[in-house]
């Protein structure tokens, strides 16, 4: 069938890029990138009533996993989400609740990705309406209303239309936060495209942030990760990652990763999948007086500026209510800084 949309992503974790197709037949059609041997090709039939327009991938739900957004619709615009399973399959579908937009409107391009650096992805829809101005709502995780960016008045819907046909987020000046960029053409019989870029003026976030939540041990009582030894700059020697709230010689071990990503085995909580781990035993006394400590001395390197790492801590734990007997703490992230 006609191909109505093409992205790219890694879907796998694997550093190669796969190639999601929307097809109007109302499949998703998944070509996993299997380096010299080729594609892998999976289709996936929608569960949507309405014919499809535009595809979008993003880790929506925060589970680590790209999730697949396909909207459509004919009198009233529809958004599906699509999670993906383990496999990185899609699977389970939400659907977005769009109904209170005009008649007619249709979503002409969609974004999904983390515009305001909080480390949650947020959603981005390009709407046009049959006449008059087009617009794009701007969904931020855990807020229900969005907010709304109407495009320029030379954007408007008529006889003679400059139509926003498309949305993309990309770095457009570098400063590692994506802008929104309206693809549109100026007179579609001779194929003029011309770009309108949204500039993104979010701070960016330097420093430490906890994210998510951990595992409890003990009484209950969830270990608690923190850093001591000054900011995370480079070439700072001094460094250290913290647990606390553990048992006292309990085992301990310190993952670390470039990316974060959600999994739950046996009931415990782990955020992040180590390309570097180390273990240690936990000093103290009693059952929820243990620590230990992590010194991570920083390279001084300034390439290494703004560079994204998530670390969490897992213990061992006789006190856990899981089948592992382990504890773990919520996942940190730490980006660096440059002096």
């Amino acid at each position: 069938g006609s191909i109505i949309g093409l992205v790219k992503a890694d879907l796998h974790g694997d550093d190669d890029d796969d190639l999601v197709a929307l097809s109007a037949e109302r499949e998703i059609i998944v070509c996993t990138n299997r380096g010299r041997v080729g594609f892998r090709v999976d289709r996936f039939h929608l569960s949507t009533p309405t014919k499809p327009r535009h595809i979008g991938l993003g880790d929506y739900d925060g589970d680590g996993r790209i999730d697949f957004l396909v909207s459509g619709g004919e009198a009233k615009p529809e958004l599906s989400i699509y999670l993906a399973d383990v496999s990185g399959m899609p699977n389970e579908r939400i659907t977005f609740d769009l109904s209170a937009m005009p008649t007619n409107t249709v979503v002409e391009g969609l974004v999904c990705t983390d515009c305001d650096d909080d480390g949650r992805a947020d959603l981005a829809l390009l709407l046009v309406p049959p006449t008059g101005e087009a617009w794009i709502d701007f969904y931020k995780q855990g807020k229900g209303k969005p907010a709304r960016i109407h495009l320029p008045v030379s954007l408007q819907c008529s006889a003679v239309p400059t139509l926003p046909i498309h949305l993309t987020a990309t770095d457009f000046d570098g400063d590692q936060n994506p802008e929104l960029i309206v693809h549109t053409s100026r007179d579609w019989r001779k194929s003029t495209m011309v770009n309108l870029v949204l500039k993104n003026r979010t701070a960016r976030r330097v420093g430490t942030q906890q994210l998510l939540t951990g595992t409890p041990g003990t009484q209950g009582i969830v270990p608690k990760i923190s850093c001591v030894g000054g900011r995370p700059a480079v070439g700072n020697p001094n460094f250290t990652l913290v647990v606390a709230d553990t048992p006292a010689r309990a085992q301990t071990a310190l993952v670390m990763s470039t990316r974060l990503e959600h999994r739950r085995f046996c009931g415990v909580e782990i955020y992040v999948f180590p390309f570097y781990s180390f273990g240690m035993t936990t000093i103290g006394t009693g059952m929820r007086g243990g620590s230990a400590l992590a010194n991570l001395a920083i390279p001084p390197y300034r390439e290494l500026a703004d560079y994204r790492f998530y670390f969490q801590w897992l213990v061992v734990d006789p006190g856990a209510q899981n089948p592992l007997g382990l504890s773990s703490t919520k996942a940190l992230e730490v980006r660096l800084m440059s002096k």
